[in-house]
């Protein structure tokens, strides 16, 4: 792969990294897949592939502007952003799309939202896939119904950012502005908003009776958890890294995360109530923002992520590359399953693969 290869298709990541259609009828069938993004001169955009690295496929072309696709509940559909980064105002300027999880049907539903590099590149089906919530320009929270129709405004002058929806659907999850950032959850109809605590990266645990969380009240950043009301909460991490981005395992027993040290970012692994912390793989991409949480198997066996062949101390040294991996729940059998050295954020599939019907 040549130098410009590695480089040149990644303006806006590269300044990112700090020390780094209505559902159509449906069968499920075979193994769950992995989408990811590249930034691969000639070959970017959205793929999906196998759990081993396998049969990749390209489903979205573009180079720097296919970004953050995120799976449908039923593994049917996929959301999806296009936008550039403007180097001159300093924001991405993105559009909506969804499409069949074999990349057929694209179709746009709706043009120029988010206002920013912050955490809201991505967008969210909602459980029953009739809905999806994203960030406006404005940096208000929308919903929108999947065929386009239906734009709603949940949120009015809150700066906000990083929404996701309760697991039964009735509620919206978001951070949002202030000194620390607050987490704020409403209706989904943006009704009986609450203020439940300051921190920042809430995530629903898979049964939505808890929330976890990163919190910065003790001088570093630390994960943490608490009931879905704000109450009970508990920092579980206490160490002098910085730690990010919590991802629940599908049955809520464990929680998978980002550390960043001195000179490394660490994938890390710990029971739901902080116990048996366990470092699963070194070496982590580490983005300021737009960055995903690691990514559970559908069965809870394995995390996908994006890794970097050195650690964060020699990346001045080093021409920028990354790729994905997956890795045992448990640290073993840690492997690349791409070889461009420019695919990241990747998402299992919560179900297997979907086959369209009739």
């Amino acid at each position: 792969m040549s130098q410009e290869s590695k480089i040149a298709p990644l303006s806006a990541l590269a300044l990112l990294l700090i020390m780094a259609s209505s559902p159509h009828a449906s069968a499920q069938t075979g193994a769950p897949q992995i989408v990811f993004q590249s930034a691969t001169v000639g070959q970017g955009g959205i793929f999906v592939m196998d759990a081993d690295g396998s049969n990749q496929l390209r489903l979205v072309t573009g180079i720097g502007d296919a970004l953050a696709p995120v799976w449908s509940r039923d593994g049917c559909r996929i959301v999806f952003r296009r936008g550039n980064h403007n180097a001159g105002e300093g924001f991405i300027r993105t559009s909506i799309y969804v499409m069949n999880a074999d990349g057929s049907n694209q179709r746009l539903l709706v043009g120029d939202v988010d206002a920013g590099l912050e955490e809201d590149l991505r967008s969210y089906f909602a459980p029953d896939g009739a809905r999806i919530v994203f960030v406006s320009q404005s940096n208000d929270i929308m919903v929108i119904n999947s065929d386009g129709s239906g734009v709603r405004k949940l949120t009015d002058g809150l700066y906000a950012f990083q929404p996701s929806w309760s697991p039964d659907g009735s509620k919206i999850l978001f951070g949002s502005a202030g000194r620390p950032p607050r987490i704020r959850v409403a209706n989904a109809d943006g009704a009986g908003l609450q203020d439940i605590g300051s921190g920042t990266d809430a995530q629903w645990s898979p049964d939505g009776s808890r929330i976890t969380f990163v919190s910065a009240e003790r001088g570093h950043s630390d994960i943490a958890v608490m009931s879905s009301d704000g109450r009970h909460v508990r920092v579980l991490t206490g160490s002098s890294g910085y730690a990010r981005l919590p991802s629940w395992s599908p049955d809520g027993s464990r929680i998978a995360f980002q550390t960043m040290r001195q000179d490394d970012v660490l994938l890390e692994v710990m029971d739901a109530d902080g116990t048996r912390r366990t470092t699963l793989a070194d070496h982590l991409l580490f983005e300021m923002s737009g960055a995903m949480a690691p990514s559970w198997s559908p069965n809870g066996s394995e995390v996908a992520f994006t890794r970097m062949p050195f650690p964060l101390s020699e990346i001045t040294a080093q021409a920028l590359s990354f790729d994905i991996y997956a890795v045992g729940a448990d640290g073993s059998n840690l492997r690349r399953l791409t070889t461009t050295g420019m695919a990241l954020h990747p998402t299992w599939s919560p179900t297997p693969r979907c086959q369209s019907g009739p």
